[in-house]
């Protein structure tokens, strides 16, 4: 069997006219409750989007192993090079090494979420229809080297986003740990097993309220600028390293196997 179908109008993306009113055609739902939000493009073909009810977007790409632990990652300036408002293919460009290190994590059956603020969206700077395609371009670029995502998760909620989008302090939006024990929840991650990297201060932050076992704070992006910010002293529980670039991931991901190991034989 297919999706169910939803076909009463709603509130769940950023539509210029929401496509189920005046009988428009019935929105794709996902499986887990979650319903797909609808945009038109420049040719007016229907776009679906996997949007939750807030507007957040929640994309699972591939369902990992109940348990496994995953290498969470924040796409501007850690995957991709750092462009302000990125919203075109174009301007998408891999940081060196982020194709080996993606899929290092995938041989090791790590799954790889990425977790991205995208105030761009709140802000109106740009649609849901862009970081679409953003998205594919990236996963275009990754999957040359084998490399691959399982999920994708994105909050575009802001203190100076306009309507639906405009919150003081959204759970989604790093640094709160929202989009982090979402996945947790939907894909069954174990996330004291698991880390972070990012080029930001509220990256660290949200790994270490999500519970986290550490976070790994990169210098590409705002890292050079944001390095100062970021207390040197953590919970014991939380473990900070700091590193040049995903590159420098390597670490993380033997800390991660040997972690699975000793939990395997139970010790």
């Amino acid at each position: 069997m297919g999706p169910a179908l939803a076909r009463e109008a709603g509130h769940c993306a950023q539509c210029r006219t929401c496509p189920l009113k005046n009988g428009g055609p019935p929105k794709r739902r996902l499986s887990n409750g979650h319903c797909y939000g609808a945009t038109f493009n420049s040719n007016c073909v229907l776009m679906s989007f996997p949007l939750d009810h807030e507007g957040v977007w929640c994309e699972v790409l591939r369902r990992p192993a109940n348990g496994a632990p995953a290498l969470f990652l924040d796409r501007d300036g850690v995957v991709v090079e750092e462009v302000e408002y990125l919203c075109r293919a174009e301007d998408v460009f891999l940081i060196p090494a982020a194709e080996t290190t993606i899929a290092m994590a995938n041989a090791m059956d790590v799954a790889v979420i990425i977790v991205t603020n995208q105030s761009g969206i709140g802000r109106a700077r740009y649609e849901w229809t862009h970081f679409a395609e953003v998205q594919r371009e990236i996963l275009a670029k990754l999957s040359v080297s084998g490399a691959f995502v399982d999920a994708v998760y994105a909050a575009p909620h802001h203190p100076d986003g306009r309507g639906k989008w405009r919150h003081a302090d959204h759970p989604a939006r790093k640094p709160n740990p929202g989009m982090l024990t979402r996945a947790a929840s939907e894909l069954g991650i174990d996330l004291a097993r698991s880390w972070l990297i990012g080029d930001k201060c509220i990256d660290i932050v949200a790994a270490r309220r999500a519970g986290l076992a550490g976070a790994l704070h990169v210098l590409t992006g705002h890292g050079k600028r944001e390095r100062a910010s970021i207390p040197k002293q953590q919970p014991a529980a939380f473990e900070l390293r700091l590193g040049a670039s995903i590159a420098d991931a390597t670490y993380l991901l033997q800390r991660i196997s040997t972690n699975r190991q000793v939990g395997a034989d139970g010790r």
